[in-house]
């Protein structure tokens, strides 16, 4: 669709800084003010501790940029809820103070907004080390959530790092600001769920997300915490009957809410449901990673073990099966096998902090969920 200049719907960009790297800020602003779609405004939530942040702002002498100080600094949810307050725009996004719009983000997403009247529209994003440097990979959304238009299966885990959604379809308030962490835009994003607002997939990489231990997620998000926080506004009945409504083979729907009860530590009736679902009908790798987790996450090490070599045996790329097992062989007293198998996991998946935390410190961790595949994260 062309649409001319003053036909063009405004686009509002929220961005949180706080204590950013100079040169991050500065290139993140500019990656959304040389945007091929003029038509947009970026309004900046800013809470840094220093000056260097406001100077380098105050640079920008641009009228479609707006600075606001946050001097409540309550965290990522309240300086997203503070910048929408002074927004106009009919279609709204979220932006790190780090991360890089590529020139014609806003216009692709905007395009396939307009074109299939979805609430949001979903983009892969490219991972770049702190330097800037592409990691080579893309992060995307995987086939199987997006094969119904409402997404149901974002209840699983949030696979969404950047969104431009429509306004009118977008909750009120933005975000739940009782959500601690950067995890509030996990529950917006339910939350169109909910209302059956569908989400539209451009398939094209035009978002960097930034990867380094000063950014937001790495500094305020407890991914385990945030997810409970997030999933407790959702009753399990009602997630089921959104998982109805979407058509999803209740097998798929089982294992969801088995999910969900791991996550709050439900493990028994997690267990009774994987037990109810026939291996037959699941990855024999999955039934046998998540049926011997749950086993060790109860305390039964002897039972969890043939099961977790099982899932090891399976599919060897399997990090997370190789750190339980690892955590197995520890309560089993089987020191050197424990060893071994933290090894295993963290040549697989360097960043692996569980199985790190367990090689350095004996933490014992045990990853609860599966990993999301390397091979699925990453394209």
């Amino acid at each position: 669709m062309t649409m001319s200049g003053a036909s063009r719907p405004l686009v509002s960009i929220l961005m949180n800084s706080r204590d950013p790297e100079p040169g991050h800020l500065a290139a993140a602003v500019r990656s959304v003010l040389w945007q091929t779609w003029p038509s947009l405004e970026l309004i900046v939530s800013e809470a840094s501790d220093g000056t260097s942040a406001a100077r380098i702002l105050s640079a920008f002498r641009d009228p479609r940029l707006t600075v606001v100080r946050d001097r409540d600094r309550r965290g990522w949810a309240h300086g997203a809820n503070l910048a929408f307050a002074h927004a106009r725009g009919d279609f709204i996004a979220f932006a790190a103070c780090d991360d890089i719009f590529h020139p014609r983000a806003l216009e692709a997403m905007v395009g396939a907004l307009e074109a299939t009247g979805a609430g949001a529209a979903v983009v892969p994003v490219r991972g770049i080390d702190g330097a800037g440097v592409p990691l080579g990979k893309a992060l995307s959304v995987p086939a199987h959530v997006r094969a119904e238009p409402t997404w149901v299966r974002l209840f699983e885990r949030n696979y969404i790092i950047f969104a431009l959604g429509r306004r009118r379809a977008l909750p009120s308030p933005l975000v739940d600001e009782s959500v601690l962490g950067v995890g509030g835009d996990w529950d917006v994003w339910l939350r169109l769920v909910r209302s059956s607002a569908r989400f539209v997939y451009h398939d094209e990489p035009l978002f960097d997300y930034r990867v380094h231990d000063q950014s937001l997620v790495a500094r305020q998000a407890d991914t385990r915490r945030d997810m409970r926080a997030i999933l407790a506004r959702y009753p399990l009945d009602e997630i089921a009957a959104l998982y109805r409504r979407a058509g999803i083979d209740p097998t798929v729907t089982e294992r969801a809410l088995a999910a969900i009860d791991i996550l709050f530590g439900r493990y028994q009736d997690a267990l009774a449901r994987w037990l109810r679902t026939p291996a037959s009908t699941v990855d024999r790798r999955d039934w046998c990673f998540q049926v011997g987790t749950l086993q060790l996450l109860l305390g039964r090490a002897t039972e969890a073990r043939g099961l977790l070599e099982e899932a090891v045996t399976c599919d060897a790329t399997g990090p997370d099966a190789w750190n339980n097992l690892g955590v197995c062989h520890e309560r089993l007293g089987q020191t050197a096998a424990r060893q071994d198998c933290l090894r295993k996991a963290l040549a697989l998946f360097p960043l692996y902090q569980d199985a790190r935390r367990n090689l350095e410190t004996g933490a014992g961790l045990i990853t609860e969920r599966p990993l999301r595949p390397v091979v699925e994260i990453f394209r």
